[in-house]
Parts: C-alpha cells; structure tokens; sequence
C-alpha cells in the first residue's frame, strides 16, 4: 500500500512539473511571437526618421524617397489575405520563422543596399516577410492559449504592436544620431535571429 502512495505521489509530481513546464513555454512562445510582431511594426515607422539621411546618402529624388516609406505597407497589406491560407498548409510555425528570417535578411541588405532601388526593392520583401510573420503569429496565439489565457496573450501580443509603433521613431533618431541610417535596419538582424531560434525551441514545443 505504501509503494501505491508513493507511486501516486510521484505521478501526481510528474504531471505537475510537465504542467508548470508547458505554461512557461506557452508564455516564452508568446515573447518569441510578441518580438516578430515588434520588429515588424518598428520597421515601418523607423524610415520615418532615418529618410533624410538615406536621401542624402543615396542622392535620390522625392518620388523615390516616398516609395521607401510606402512600399513596405503596400507589400504588407497586399499580401495578408494570400498568406492567410498559405499558412495552413505550409505549417505556422514554419510559416513564422520562415518569415522572421526573410525579414533578417532583407534588413541586412537593405543596410548594405549601394542604391535606393535596391532599398526599395528589399523593403518590399520585408513587408512581405513582416506579413507573413504577423498572420501566423495571431493564429499561433489562437491556437496556443485557451480560456482567459488567451485573452491575456492577446492583450500582450497587441500591446508589442503599440510598443513598436511608439519606438520605431526613437530607435531610427539614435541610429541616425549615433551611427548611420544603415543601423536602423541592422539591429533587425539579431533580433530576428531570436525569433527564429525561439520558434524552433518553445513554438515548436507548445504546439505538439
């Protein structure tokens, strides 16, 4: 009987441990997808600031400079309702890390672009990654949170929307400020690299 009691107690135990260890994953899932949420949003509102210097940089004319500000948005809105479907059959997981790693790259060549063509053709396919990263990340909450959790995520997920609208200006002054315009777009980099570790780490977790 006493081996019964202590068999008991020890599954109880396990069951616990896996218990608190799948809500701490949930919640560090939630980070990883909070962070390409962020990255996505900064990016749309850093060029606000950095625009002048790349115009200088660049010797561009007005038209061109308006095009860097604009096609990233076109590129994102333009491609939610095709990724939406796209999503479940390629995986969200795989669809978000795909994504997070497009956007790396396509920030790191737009900090390293020799022209304002090449810049804009790769501030295109960052808001085509961004958007890739921001549909399967909501379905990713949808489907990693139940109950009042959920809510709770979704509050989260939202609030790293507004945090990113709200430092996208700063980030891009101090990269202006204290190094070049190219920074603006380069701290991207590891921070995507983040994103993509997490996803295969915590995001692939909670979803099995």
């Amino acid at each position: 009987m006493t081996n019964g009691i202590r068999s008991k107690h020890t599954a109880d135990s396990g069951t616990s441990t896996r218990a608190n260890r799948q809500h701490r994953v949930r919640w560090l899932a939630l980070a990883i997808l909070g962070l390409g949420l962020f990255v996505g949003v900064v990016d749309s509102s850093v060029v606000s600031v950095a625009t002048p210097a790349m115009q200088e940089d660049f010797q561009a004319v007005e038209s061109e400079m308006l095009l860097v500000v604009t096609v990233y948005s076109l590129a994102f809105a333009s491609s939610v309702l095709l990724l939406g479907k796209a999503g479940h059959r390629l995986g969200l997981r795989q669809m978000f890390a795909l994504g997070a790693a497009l956007f790396g790259a396509s920030s790191l060549l737009i900090g390293l672009a020799p022209s304002i063509g090449f810049t804009n053709g790769m501030r295109a396919v960052a808001g085509v990654a961004a958007a890739m990263s921001a549909v399967s990340g909501l379905a990713l909450v949808q489907g990693i949170f139940a109950g009042e959790e959920r809510a709770l995520a979704f509050g989260i997920w939202g609030a790293a929307a507004s945090l990113g609208a709200a430092l996208g200006p700063l980030l891009g002054g101090w990269a202006v400020t204290y190094a070049s315009w190219r920074w603006a777009f380069f701290i991207n980099v590891p921070a995507c690299l983040v994103i993509v570790s997490g996803s295969y780490l915590w995001i692939a977790e909670v979803q099995h």
